[in-house]
């Protein structure tokens, strides 16, 4: 009896793993990186973000990063190749996620979401942060104010004695 109360509870799951296995199985592309429905203009569009985004965090040319990514190179291979430091990377990847932080509060503020003053709220938060750290809700952490995956606490408890 308890067998069949777990095969009706499972049969749900079964059915929507199957739909989705279908779907990225279909014509579509199993699974392209890129989306199921993607247009060629956005899959280029898409490439080219990516590598601009890349030229601008280490700071070398667009020619540089296509040709590192025809010959299968990665990022770190790139950085090695032309000397640069993690540590020049981590700099302009913090000033990127400024400028597209603040954009998007300037938007905001645009649209009549948040005040002016609320978004200098936020941005003088964002500032508070640990600079290693992904934030409030960084991660699976999200609204869990600060605990891991499902609720755990990200660290162990002190043992009691």
């Amino acid at each position: 009896m308890n067998y069949r109360i777990l095969a009706y509870a499972a049969a749900p799951a079964v059915v929507i793993i199957g739909l989705v296995g279908a779907n990225i199985a279909s014509a579509h592309g199993l699974g392209m990186r890129f989306g199921f429905n993607a247009t060629p203009d956005q899959i280029a569009q898409r490439q080219t973000e990516q590598f601009q985004n890349e030229a601008s965090l280490l700071g070398v040319s667009l020619d540089d990063v296509k040709a590192a990514w025809a010959k299968g190179e990665s990022m770190p291979q790139l950085m090695k190749d032309k000397g640069i430091a993690q540590a020049t990377v981590d700099a302009n990847a913090k000033a990127q996620r400024q400028t597209q932080m603040k954009a998007q509060l300037d938007a905001l503020v645009a649209k009549g979401v948040i005040t002016q003053d609320q978004e200098n709220q936020r941005v003088q938060f964002l500032q508070t942060l640990p600079a290693q750290g992904r934030g409030r809700m960084g991660g699976m952490r999200g609204f869990h104010r600060g605990f891991g995956r499902f609720g755990k606490p990200a660290t162990p408890p002190a043992p009691t004695k």
